[in-house]
């Protein structure tokens, strides 16, 4: 057999070879890919053991049932004691992601809820799906999260509390879920944002090679299984195209300059977006830290701003709020991550 011919004999099994080491790199690629889907979605369970009580306030544990989906949502209420609901304004507080109604402004807030309370208002606090004492659930960074915040939200108009006179107080990723909340439930009477973005699709971009250690190449192909396996876009929350439904009603975004997962670009787009909002500009501070660097000043200007906001004679916003299953905001938001 001649040169030539063990050529042509080899050829066949060198092509068999590199297709199956193709197969097999594409394989591992497609499991990294969906391991670090797993990461930006799936949160651990944090927890400081803390309660309402530890900082001397009467609570009661809730269990809500997210709108639409029914998810099994963990709660504290915590009322003013010797006052009906009726008399009082009511605040929600929404952490957010991988943290926990303990967890959130970095252990901070129950101190934060504390001030609330001091003042005369009612509190509920919520761990969002997938964290805390929670259902089990997928993050999607706003989208879905916004039905936990408004059970939380129907659970105090059954209490008695007035319509208008509900305020929600979200950070990061619950600055997003409130803002969605807020802009399809008419109850809700003023709203303060922390560490909000404006779209989650730039953050994943510019925190991708850090929380997967994959190139960002394959950031693409991750949110491609992520869809595959789950039935929704991740990247399809954008708070910047429902803040404009806020106007009317009082608004407060506070935001970090220093900020190293939601650049200033981000705040200012929203800015833009909600020129009647109050906004305030911390200088030193970290990622929805915020209130521990400046705890004092915060309590003063969030306490105040829900005070204004929530006063007695303050006009109910119009609109209704849509049953489940009708396609409000939040289900058309939804029906949109589902493809």
């Amino acid at each position: 057999m001649n040169q030539k011919n063990t050529r042509y004999i080899y050829l066949p099994h060198l092509i068999n070879i590199a297709n199956t080491i193709l197969f097999f790199a594409s394989l591992i690629l497609l499991l990294l890919c969906t391991l670090a889907a797993e990461v930006l979605t799936v949160t651990s369970r944090k927890s400081t053991g803390e309660t309402p009580q530890t900082y001397g306030m009467r609570y009661e544990e809730v269990t809500l049932s997210a709108q639409e989906d029914g998810l099994e949502i963990a709660a504290w209420y915590i009322p003013v004691e010797g006052q009906s609901p009726e008399q009082v304004p009511a605040i929600v507080m929404v952490h957010g992601w991988t943290a926990s109604r303990t967890v959130g402004f970095n252990q901070h807030f129950l101190q934060m809820a504390q001030e609330l309370h001091k003042s005369g208002m009612a509190v509920m606090m919520i761990d969002l799906r997938g964290h805390g004492e929670s259902e089990a659930a997928h993050v999607s960074f706003g989208v879905y999260e916004r039905r936990d915040v408004l059970a939380a939200i129907d659970e105090l108009l059954r209490r008695g509390h007035p319509e208008s006179k509900i305020g929600l107080l979200g950070t990061s990723m619950g600055a997003a879920s409130v803002v969605g909340a807020a802009a399809e439930h008419p109850a809700v009477g003023a709203v303060v944002t922390d560490s909000l973005f404006a779209d989650i699709h730039p953050v994943l971009e510019g925190q991708w090679r850090a929380v997967s250690g994959l190139p960002p190449a394959l950031l693409q192909v991750t949110l491609g299984m992520f869809k595959a396996m789950n039935g929704y876009e991740l990247t399809a929350s954008r708070p910047i195209d429902e803040i404009a439904q806020l106007s009317g009603r009082p608004l407060m975004m506070i935001h970090c300059q220093a900020d190293n997962l939601i650049p200033l670009e981000q705040f200012q787009r929203l800015q833009q977006a909600a020129p009647w909002a109050e906004t305030w500009l911390v200088e030193e501070c970290q990622h929805a830290e915020i209130y521990e660097y400046v705890a004092q000043e915060y309590s003063q200007k969030v306490v105040g701003f829900f005070e204004a906001g929530l006063q007695p004679g303050r006009a109910l916003v119009t609109g209704s709020h849509p049953a489940a299953g009708e396609d409000g905001r939040c289900g058309g938001a939804a029906a949109a991550m589902a493809g």
